[in-house]
């Protein structure tokens, strides 16, 4: 598995974005845990487009949007942190991290991420239609 800071640098350091959430996706496919994708209206990157996927990390930028995967996700656990996510910042100044602000204006920190979580590659397509 991909995590090491290392590796996550080497794959995506250069990459930075910013943009409103406008939408969330909880995708589960057959035998396998539940994942998922915030689509995010890029407002300021440095790329215009980028695309990676393997078997451990995915992200997609194309056309102002970000396909994010953020993960498996638990229902429970995760409802409050992620589905009230309104902004985020990756990676702003080579940070290795990732902010996420939420409905009440907190600032939720994270080491840089993209984990694919079981993700099948066409699941980067989500994002297509949130424009």
């Amino acid at each position: 598995m991909i995590t090491h800071k290392s590796q996550i640098e080497s794959l995506y350091g250069d990459v930075f974005f910013s943009g409103k959430v406008v939408g969330f996706h909880c995708i589960k496919h057959s035998g396998m845990p539940s994942a998922a994708i915030l689509c995010i209206k890029i407002d300021s990157s440095n790329v215009d487009s980028f695309y990676q996927y393997d078997k451990y990390t995915a992200l997609k930028i194309e056309n102002g949007m970000a396909t994010f995967p953020i993960g498996q996700y638990a229902k429970a656990t995760d409802d409050t942190l992620y589905k009230e996510i309104v902004y985020v910042n990756i990676n702003e100044g080579k940070s290795l991290r990732m902010l996420f602000i939420n409905t009440q204006n907190d600032t939720i920190v994270k080491q840089l991420y993209y984990t694919s979580s079981d993700l099948i590659e066409n699941d980067l397509n989500i994002c297509d239609t949130c424009y």
